[in-house]
């Protein structure tokens, strides 16, 4: 067990209930491991205060940086020429303030890139930042293989109640239909789905559209006329879309893009007990093998594209019991053993 006063940089540092869940989550987790876990200052002139006296004391034992790349990456989907000195040079600072350098590898490059080259770009950059961390670390358990440190991604807190209302769009559904949730945008393959759904029961789109992406969720709505189909395009608080989601037949994950390494939506979608009906990628492939080499039923059903998804939407069943699908998620994404994960990264301690 680390000392009290072991002290680790991790940033961003999520210091919103809207900021990313696992993110929150992990920051918790190592609290409780002992650490004493603290972000950087706001404002450029506290920060660079902040760096200089950490460069001098050397009183920071780990830093650990998630999304990094997004610094050169604009959300036009073009790359930041001016941010990618930043994004060396701010990693470089890091390594020199610290024992230890932790890049956390979300993603293979960052999702708002569609052009080949800006992601070839993107890979090498990220590439060239990882050999300036001592160690690297992901989600998924596939890059193990790649010697890529496994963290478990840590489920969801469920706040679903009664006492929660949800769209009455939804609530007329009667359970009768199933959701795909999240930023409506087109890296995600949303229309892909839509364009093959021909089911009786209903299929909800829920989240919001940036502005950016608003000719793609018009496309979508396009494809949809006729077809069972139901929008909400709206900002939907955590406790809301868990009831919704709780309530459906199932989550559907459409995307399966080269630039994803772990669906968050598969973990939501795992915290809630429904069923998953996800396009294949090396991540739920690894996932379905870790249930079979435990003599266990998948936790979800996969296809190799969507028109193979939607075809088995409703017809395939889960065989995973309440029982078996607990001890899946215990032995794997339990609280226990994210922080048994990071114990052996940061101190060696299986």
């Amino acid at each position: 067990m680390p000392q009290q006063k072991r002290k680790i940089l991790y940033t961003p540092y999520p210091n919103k209930p809207t900021d990313n869940g696992a993110q929150i989550k992990n920051v918790a987790l190592l609290r409780e491991l002992g650490y004493n876990v603290i972000g950087e200052p706001e404002s450029w002139k506290d920060r660079i205060k902040f760096i200089i006296k950490s460069l001098r004391e050397r009183d920071i034992d780990t830093v650990i940086v998630n999304f990094h790349e997004n610094l050169f990456r604009h959300r036009s989907g073009k790359i930041k020429i001016t941010g990618i000195p930043i994004y060396l040079v701010s990693l470089i600072i890091f390594r020199l303030m610290s024992k230890d350098l932790i890049y956390f590898k979300h993603n293979y490059y960052p999702h708002a890139f569609k052009k080949n080259w800006r992601r070839l770009i993107a890979i090498y950059l990220m590439r060239l930042g990882e050999t300036i961390a001592t160690k690297r670390a992901s989600f998924s358990p596939h890059l193990v293989k790649k010697k890529y440190n496994y963290i478990p991604h840590p489920l969801y807190e469920l706040k679903t109640s009664d006492e929660i209302k949800t769209d009455k769009k939804v609530e007329g559904l009667n359970g009768d239909y199933y959701v795909i949730f999240g930023w409506i945008e087109r890296y995600k393959g949303i229309d892909r789905i839509v364009a093959e759904w021909e089911k009786d029961s209903y299929l909800v789109i829920a989240g919001d559209c940036k502005p950016a992406e608003q000719n793609y969720l018009e496309d979508i709505k396009k494809l949809a006329i006729g077809k069972r189909v139901l929008f909400i395009n709206r900002f939907i608080q955590d406790s809301e879309i868990q009831k919704v989601i709780r309530n459906s037949k199932g989550l559907i994950l459409p995307n399966s893009g080269s630039d994803m390494i772990v669906s968050g939506s598969f973990y939501y979608g795992l915290s809630l007990n429904v069923p998953i009906y996800a396009i294949s990628s090396d991540f739920f492939e690894e996932i379905c093998h870790q249930s079979t080499a435990r003599g266990m039923p998948t936790p979800l059903i996969v296809a190799e594209n969507p028109k193979q998804l939607v075809e088995r939407v409703g017809n395939d069943r889960l065989s995973i019991t309440h029982e078996q699908l607990e001890d899946f998620k215990r032995h794997n994404f339990s609280d226990r053993q994210v922080k048994k994960h990071w114990e052996k990264l940061l101190v060696g301690v299986n």
